[in-house]
């Protein structure tokens, strides 16, 4: 179990968030304001003569050139920033244009465009004052298809996303074109977990908008159960509005006839069938059902022969095995 996880009674997990770190978010928005603090102070001071093209980089000062500068290395890192003055950034870059840029842009060929690594606090932090922006923003752009966002952990949690807006989601993920979402993959666990703690809420919602009509939730199972519904204190299944049962139907026994065949239904030994007339013919009702598991039929009969046409409706419930 990893230190974000509680264990429940019911044997689940509660996932709480990660533990506070001296002011986590203050210290970081601290960090943040104090490095664009010193990229407004370096903005501001006056530029030397020395640091015109050509000229060298003076240590302490604000350097300004209206070309790019290359720092090209074959061995080791082509540039290195240490600071050991706390909230202040050891390279800050800034982008100041007026159509929008990068404040720093890092790029591999075969690696990784950029690290960031901390053994006591976060790895990588993105922050926006922008309505509708991101903090973070990954893109894959491989012709074979990959990840924009990739979160790994081996004993915590691989991504994990929060929020405090009403209305809102800790987690996002939509699909267009006929994608998903979001997908959840267990090899030997749970695919997707939810969990609320909210009365009259839900673990885990689904909805669905389509013009010509769809399906909310889906569960599906090929030798499993599709849909597993329990409770121990409460109800383990409510409909509200029509429910549809594709075991079950309607079939018709000919006037003069006291039984009706049907057939391409599938029983198991623990099949029980409830069968009840739809009509009122006096003297005429269901006397049994004779179920055939392997030729997938059963056969429905009446106490008697009805002097007109009668249909019976039939459902096939499986008891627990």
């Amino acid at each position: 179990m990893d230190g974000h996880q509680n264990a429940t009674a019911g044997g689940g997990l509660t996932e709480n968030p990660p533990p506070s770190k001296r002011g986590r978010r203050a210290v970081v928005l601290g960090a943040a304001a104090a490095g664009a603090a010193l990229a407004a102070d370096l903005i501001g001071r006056p530029s030397p003569a020395e640091a015109a093209n050509g000229g060298p980089v003076l240590l302490g000062e604000n350097n300004t050139a209206t070309e790019e500068t290359t720092i090209t290395s074959s061995i080791g890192a082509a540039l290195a920033g240490v600071t050991s003055a706390d909230n202040y950034p050891a390279i800050a870059g800034q982008d100041n244009s007026s159509g929008g840029g990068y404040g720093v842009v890092a790029s591999s060929d075969q690696g990784t465009g950029l690290l960031g690594q901390s053994n006591a606090f976060i790895g990588v932090w993105g922050t926006t004052g922008g309505d509708g922006q991101y903090g973070v923003e990954g893109d894959d752009d491989s012709s074979g298809g990959g990840y924009g966002v990739y979160g790994l952990s081996s004993i915590g949690t691989g991504v994990y996303g929060t929020t405090s807006g009403d209305g809102q989601n800790g987690v996002e993920g939509v699909g267009t074109g006929g994608a998903n979402g979001v997908s959840g993959v267990s090899a030997a666990g749970v695919g997707v977990y939810g969990q609320t703690s909210g009365t009259g809420q839900y673990g885990v919602e689904g909805v669905d908008q389509s013009t010509g009509g769809g399906y909310g939730v889906l569960g599906t199972s090929a030798k499993g159960v599709g849909v597993l519904a329990t409770s121990s204190g409460g109800t383990a299944l409510q409909v509200d509005g029509p429910a549809v049962f594709s075991a079950s139907g309607r079939a018709a026994v000919a006037a003069s006839a006291i039984s009706v065949v049907i057939k391409g239904v599938a029983l198991t030994s623990s099949s029980v069938v409830l069968a009840t007339p739809q009509g009122h013919v006096a003297g005429v009702g269901v006397a049994g059902v004779v179920t055939d598991v392997s030729a997938k039929k059963m056969t429905i009969y009446l106490t008697k022969a009805p002097p007109t046409a009668l249909t019976v409706a039939w459902f096939v419930i499986n008891l627990p095995s």
